[in-house]
């Protein structure tokens, strides 16, 4: 029983981790050459060398997604690469946290492993700049699972019941 224990325990980090890879991989080769996909580079570089938004640049109302574009440029230097494995990086993060929920709510690998084939076949073709929106919603959906999971209202009883 014990070793059962362990080796599901060991399943549920492998099956996630090769979930993650698999959709990392698939990301970065299907990475074009678009030509509408660097405008956080640009935000992102100007930036880092000392403009501020709104006074130097123009903000689209997205700080979070330039300045994670420039942590990535600032990590891997001025190079596209760095957009690149931020971007693939997230992507992959976020649908294997929604491979996760599937798992869970259907509680069959099966089905999770077929949604998650579909989505990843859909998120593959679309531009780079995707990520910030598929990383948010999903870590949103998980974030309020947990927290529904935690929440447990008391029951109140009405003041009919009382004697």
């Amino acid at each position: 029983m014990r070793q059962e224990t362990r080796r599901a325990r060991g399943m549920s980090v492998v099956i996630p981790a090769a979930v993650f890879a698999l959709v990392f991989v698939a990301r970065w080769i299907t990475i074009g050459g678009g030509a509408d996909d660097h405008w956080s580079l640009w935000t992102a570089t100007t930036f880092l060398k000392g403009d501020l938004p709104l006074r130097d640049f123009t903000d689209a109302g997205a700080p979070l997604y330039w300045a994670i574009s420039a942590l990535g440029q600032w990590v891997f230097g001025y190079r596209v690469v760095g957009e690149v494995l931020v971007g693939s990086t997230l992507v992959a993060t976020a649908l294997t946290i929604g491979f996760l929920l599937s798992w869970r709510a259907s509680d069959s690998l099966v089905v999770a492993a077929v949604l998650s084939a579909i989505v990843v076949l859909l998120v593959s073709a679309g531009e780079l700049y995707s990520y910030p929106k598929t990383f948010v919603y999903e870590d949103s959906a998980r974030a309020s699972i947990r927290a529904r999971a935690r929440f447990r209202p008391r029951r109140l009883d009405s003041p009919c019941d009382r004697r």
